[in-house]
């Protein structure tokens, strides 16, 4: 058993019945598709477990308006149209910026975790914010929760001291969780 195959098992991966197995072919088409090249670690991965279901989440490397763990459901992968909303491919056609983002695995809440594909950072997993809760004034945050926690209180006071990293043009709603998809992988544990 690989490495990556004992960190799912130990994430509680299962491998839906109505998903479509994964092939080196469908890998194959989904780059010609969108004219691409996988980084090679995630390109193993979805040919073989791209579609399961998994328990985990993941800290972020620098500080975000909503906490400092992402949640990780599940990885996309290959389904049948019923299901696209789980598929790579529909996910990836959904994201303005690709092919330079593909789109790898969600949550429950309808959030999306990116590789970057493309540039200096290829292989970089982010997670994106698809609230834009970095463009929030502190107000909305303070009416939409009637208690932050420190996680925030801490994001919203580097903001305030004009202390959080800088983001490159077209960033302001990505989180970085990890340089590479193994590094992600690796990152990830089981929620209760």
């Amino acid at each position: 058993m690989s490495d990556l195959s004992e960190k799912l098992q130990s994430l509680q991966m299962e491998m839906p019945g109505w998903c479509i197995a994964p092939t080196e072919e469908l890998v194959l088409g989904y780059e010609k598709q969108f004219g691409l090249t996988l980084p090679p670690d995630y390109r193993a991965f979805l040919a073989e477990f791209g579609g399961c279901l998994v328990n985990a989440s993941a800290p972020f490397q620098e500080p975000t308006p909503f906490g400092r763990n992402g949640i990780v459901d599940h990885f996309f992968g290959f389904m049948p149209e019923a299901r696209s909303c789980c598929d790579v491919r529909a996910n990836t056609a959904r994201i303005e910026g690709a092919p330079d983002v593909v789109a790898i695995a969600g949550d429950l809440m309808g959030g999306m975790i990116w590789l970057k594909c493309t540039g200096i950072d290829t292989g970089n997993v982010y997670y994106y914010d698809h609230e834009q809760r970095a463009s929030w004034p502190d107000e909305r945050f303070n009416a939409h929760f009637s208690a932050l926690s420190s996680d925030i209180e801490n994001y919203l006071a580097l903001r305030r001291q004009n202390q959080l990293p800088q983001k490159t043009a077209g960033y302001a709603n990505l989180y970085r969780m990890a340089a590479t998809f193994s590094g992600f992988v690796s990152s990830l544990e089981r929620d209760a």
